[in-house]
């Protein structure tokens, strides 16, 4: 679906730009002829007008029929009248215009070629016949002036009269082959025109089928690219699958590989508890077991004299049961702590952390470590008791071992449980002076340890990490207080625990 969706969009692109640019290149032809239009209307208005040229000719004609209509022969021409309309007929055709005509008979020599000839025939009778107009005019002028008196009055005007239809004649040829001139410009002009703009109709039809072919051609292209494109996609997409299979497969092991050393350090862990739990109830034992020894040690004495009388044999058996009872409590304490046990249960965090420190009673007795305790009681939880336990142990292991390392005189462990909103926060700290700054962020590092070798694995921490996290779901921290290390546990009271060791 998607291959197919990029393929449309490829051909939509490849249309849409073909046909912005023949929108572009209709625009193109557009401006194009409408320049072309521009540029025959300002030829055809550049130059003078042979319609001004007749009209000028007419005028000056229009004087001398005027003259000759006129009965009075003692009436003489109106020179400066005709010399203003023959200077306004000479004016258009002046070296004013040189620039226009140098480019008027470029464009003759270009475009009018097979017409030249006879342009050039024509111009050059133009010029004979205006020429003699400017002459006889001049002449007239002189005639006017100076003759009256020799000739008579009415010899001038014989003279006047042929002379101005001399000029009559010529000012109609000069207006005739300036009409001949105008339409043979005129027409080639049209069929130069007809000519260009067919060659860029013809120019644009040609640019619209190269554009249009090449556009299929590269839109073939592309879509064999793409095609291509699809296949070394999918090859890559066959070797990414390839190498993801490989990637999870291994991820998998690597999982399996830190579950397997998961579990043989907090089997570790436990053994190292378990070592300490059994040292310390061989030490709690150690006194009802000698109490049990003296007490036999009696029973016997009093039985060889024969002073055992019925009431002291019920008051020792039941003092042995005390004891025996006594005895059964305490392994009945530590084996809690000892079997492995994942069952999720409602428990007194306040009990738990009692029992905890009850497990580690004896060896700090003997070491005079004092342990104050400030339990909230009544705080129920949900979890694993012995996940608990098993991080107070090595909390309190901890604190012992720094206490002793660093020589402290009056040792003392404190143990802080209260409620915080809907949270549990339990935190142990001891007065052995607290962790460096430099290691203090590490400590919960596996096989991390500020331990010399011989006394610590550092694997006890790690383990309290892991349970905090992933057994009980809480949060676990370490900071320097005013004595020493504080050690932090964050429990919810408001979500069941439900995972298993």
């Amino acid at each position: 679906m998607n291959k197919t969706n990029s393929s449309a969009h490829l051909n939509f692109q490849a249309k849409f730009l073909m046909i912005a640019f023949l929108i572009g290149l209709f625009v193109v032809l557009l401006i194009s002829v409408i320049s072309l239009n521009g540029l025959k209307q300002d030829y055809d208005n550049s130059f003078p007008k042979p319609a001004d040229e007749t009209y000028v000719l007419t005028q000056l004609r229009a004087i001398f029929f005027r003259y000759a209509a006129n009965s009075d022969p003692t009436k003489t021409l109106d020179i400066n009248a005709i010399n203003h309309v023959w200077n306004r007929y000479k004016s258009n055709i002046s070296d004013e215009y040189s620039f226009y005509a140098f480019n008027k008979s470029l464009y003759q020599r270009i475009f009018l070629n097979k017409h030249y000839s006879q342009l050039t025939e024509l111009e050059a009778e133009k010029k004979e016949a205006t020429d003699k107009i400017d002459y006889l005019i001049k002449d007239l002028e002189a005639r006017q002036s100076s003759d009256i008196d020799s000739l008579g009055v009415y010899a001038l005007g014989d003279i006047l009269q042929i002379k101005g239809a001399q000029i009559i004649t010529l000012a109609l040829k000069t207006s005739e082959i300036a009409q001949k001139i105008s339409g043979i410009e005129y027409a080639t002009t049209n069929e130069f025109y007809k000519s260009v703009l067919h060659a860029l109709l013809a120019f644009a039809l040609s640019v619209f089928i190269m554009v249009f072919m090449s556009t299929r051609l590269t839109l073939e292209s592309i879509k064999n690219l793409n095609k291509l494109l699809n296949l070394d996609l999918n090859e890559a997409n066959e070797q990414l699958k390839e190498l993801n299979t490989h990637l999870e497969q291994k991820a998998m092991d690597l999982a399996t590989d830190l579950r397997v050393k998961d579990a043989i350090l907090y089997q570790q862990s436990r053994l190292a508890s378990m070592g300490e739990a059994i040292q310390n109830i061989a030490h709690q034992w150690r006194q009802p077991l000698g109490a049990l020894v003296l007490l036999l040690q009696t029973l016997e004495i009093k039985s060889k004299k024969g002073t055992l009388t019925p009431e002291l044999l019920a008051e020792k058996v039941q003092y042995g049961k005390d004891i025996a009872r006594s005895m059964s409590e305490t392994i009945d304490t530590f084996r809690g702590f000892l079997k492995p046990d994942s069952t999720v249960t409602s428990f007194a965090l306040d009990e738990a952390l009692k029992d905890s420190i009850t497990l580690m009673k004896p060896t700090f007795e003997d070491l005079n470590i004092a342990v104050e305790c400030n339990l909230e009681e009544r705080l129920l939880f949900v979890g694993q008791k012995s996940a608990l336990a098993q991080i107070i142990m090595v909390f309190l292991q901890n604190a012992k071992d720094a206490l002793i390392a660093n020589e402290i005189v009056d040792k003392t462990c404190y143990i802080d449980l209260k409620k915080d909103g809907g949270y549990a926060i339990i935190t142990c700290e001891d007065n052995a002076g607290g962790i460096k700054d430099d290691v203090i962020d590490r400590v919960f590092e596996p096989y991390f340890t500020t331990k010399h070798k011989s006394s610590g694995t550092g694997v006890g921490l790690y383990i309290v990490d892991q349970l905090t996290r992933e057994v009980l779901r809480g949060e676990v921290s370490v900071r320097n207080g005013k004595k020493g290390a504080v050690f932090t546990l964050k429990l919810s009271l408001q979500e069941t625990q439900l995972t298993k060791v």
